[in-house]
Order: structure tokens, then sequence, then C-alpha cells
């Protein structure tokens, strides 16, 4: 059906999808505390994203529609939950193992963190999948929140579990599978949502690797430690 639905349509509409973005308004690109970090460094680091008539956009809203149309309450509850706060499925196992959480670190990367994910949000300015999924037909019931009122690529909130789980491996490396475990449920808790593509979620791994060795050689240079 949904090959059916791309082939029979006309330049003129293919041409429409692949216009559409998030935001048509203008924004004014926010300044990077602390990090030197400047638009071409991280334009040439980190690819577009796929068309809106690719083919893997298609693959990703119809999984999005099956995700969406079969959640769980347990599922929705939880995916709510991440979204209000990335860095409370990481506190619930660090309780439970006795382990401490880098308040101060962790609130000093963010700072640094927010403004430059959302300079990329908004230079590539993508389409969340509830605005594509009517052009294809296809029934969407995601759940939009206010934090995710931002382009789609790449899927912030898994930046911040990936930059989480850089922090808290270093940290505690006997500890690592299960801090990845973690990150990689937050990508998920975005898709129950209905309110990220799979290949946003892809990009904010190859994002976190880009931005997070400068937040941390800033932080520690700064005397900002993982112990304060």
């Amino acid at each position: 059906m949904m090959k059916k639905i791309i082939s029979e349509m006309d330049d003129s509409l293919q041409d429409s999808i692949n216009s559409m973005v998030y935001d048509t308004k203008k924004y004014s690109f926010k300044s990077i505390p602390k990090i030197e970090i400047s638009e071409d460094e991280w334009k040439g680091f980190i690819k577009p994203p796929p068309s809106n008539t690719a083919k893997s956009v298609r693959e990703d809203l119809q999984e999005l529609s099956d995700i969406t149309r079969n959640r769980t309450t347990e599922q929705k509850a939880f995916a709510l939950r991440v979204d209000d706060k990335v860095e409370s499925i990481f506190k619930d196992y660090l309780e439970k193992v006795n382990l401490r959480y880098p308040e101060k670190f962790v609130d000093a990367a963010w700072e640094i963190y927010y403004p430059l994910i959302t300079n990329i949000k908004y230079y590539f300015n993508r389409a969340r999948p509830q605005q594509l999924a009517p052009k294809y037909g296809i029934v969407l019931d995601a759940i939009v929140t206010p934090s995710s009122k931002t382009p789609s690529y790449p899927s912030g909130h898994s930046v911040y579990g990936y930059i989480l789980e850089s922090i808290l491996s270093e940290m505690y490396p006997l500890h690592i599978t299960k801090f990845e475990e973690i990150s990689e449920h937050v990508g998920i808790s975005r898709k129950i949502l209905g309110i990220h593509f799979q290949s946003d979620i892809v990009a904010a791994r190859k994002v976190t690797q880009f931005i997070y060795p400068k937040i941390r050689n800033y932080l520690l240079t700064n005397n900002i430690l993982y112990s304060d």
C-alpha cells in the first residue's frame, strides 16, 4: 500500500512533502557558552536527515504507527516520565546499586549541551513524524509534549541520555553495559510517544560522539569534577 501511495505521487506532491519543515519562522541561533564549536565544525560532522520521501522515512512512520497504536499504559507512563526528566531512569539504577549521581557535573554539562543541540535541531529544521504521517495516509497516535516542540533531528532527549551514559560510564566502568541499556531506552521512549524517527535517535549517538568530548574537556579543565 505504501509503495502504491508513493508511486502515485506526482512530482509536485513529492516536492511539497520534501519541502516540509518543522517551523517556517526564522530562528535566531543561540550562543554556545564556554566551549568553542563553530557552525562550520558541527555542520561538517553531522549529516543531514533523510529526505521526507526517503524509503527509510516511510518505514519509520509505519513503525511509529504500529508502536503508538499498540502502546500500553505502562509504556506511556514510562515515556512521559523520561520526557519530563531523562535522568530519572539513570538515578533509579544508581540508587538501586548505591552509587552517587554527579549532579553538579551533569548540570554544568547541560548548560553547554542545551543551546548547542537547539542550534543543530533548528539548522536541520526537520519536520516531526506527526507532521508527515498524514501525507502518507498513516495513522500516528503521537503524544506531543512541551519538550517536543522543536525540530525533530536529532533527538535531543537521546543526546542527553547518551551524555549521561558517557559520564556515568567514566565514573563507574563496571556498569557500562547497564548505562548503555538505559540510554537506549531513552530513544525507545521517544518512539513510544511517536515524536521521533529512528534516524533522529541514530543521529543522536553521532552528535554525542562529537560534542561530549568537548564538553567533558572544558568541565574537567575548569575543575568541575565528577566528585563535586
